[in-house]
């Protein structure tokens, strides 16, 4: 590549435009081009590389949380330096907006495959919406207290789960239904 066709790659990376848009892009620009999908690659690889430093991708994230000005929070796999989890929010939106249901509820239900019970007002269940029912799958309990955070619950063996949201009847996929089979009987109406 030319320097010209490196800045232009360099410039449409720094807009987030995808590769095979990038390789598009170029070829409009510069007729005679030959440019392959795999050098755009490349080269969008060196330009982060140049933009992180010496910094891991994890230390570079949280670099760019911290220069932001975010809170944040994080965890770290037991005797290891491996993160598992992060949280952050902006400094200035409002606490109700961090975790916000029916919302996350959905996002948590299908990213861990866990049936997701929220006791509050509603009081609603959700289901994974593109897996079947597993017989060991695991139950989690969250209670919104004080009308600004939630907190986990445990709850006995078998106890009643609230009412479905009615979107999970309406956008799961066909094979999602045995979960509502699997917990028929404790299911409350």
């Amino acid at each position: 590549m030319t320097t010209d066709e490196k800045q232009h790659v360099a410039d449409l990376a720094k807009r987030h435009v995808a590769p095979r848009n990038i390789l598009l892009s170029l070829q409009d620009k510069f007729p005679e081009n030959v440019t392959r999908i795999t050098q755009v690659y490349k080269h969008k690889s060196v330009i982060e590389k140049e933009i992180r430093g010496p910094r891991s991708e994890i230390q570079h994230l949280f670099k760019l949380i911290e220069d932001a000005g975010y809170v944040y929070w994080s965890r770290k796999q037991d005797d290891s330096e491996v993160v598992r989890e992060i949280f952050w929010a902006h400094p200035d939106s409002p606490p109700e907006k961090w975790m916000s249901l029916p919302d996350m509820g959905y996002l948590i239900a299908n990213r861990y495959n866990v049936v997701l019970v929220c006791l509050g007002n509603p009081c609603i269940t959700f289901f994974p919406m593109t897996s079947s029912h597993s017989p060991n799958v695991s139950i989690c309990c969250i209670g919104f207290v004080n009308q600004n955070h939630w907190v986990q619950v445990n709850m006995k063996e078998g106890f009643p789960l609230p009412p479905v949201t009615l979107d999970w009847n309406k956008f799961r996929s066909h094979i999602a239904t045995t979960w509502m089979l699997g917990f028929a009987g404790r299911m409350q109406h």
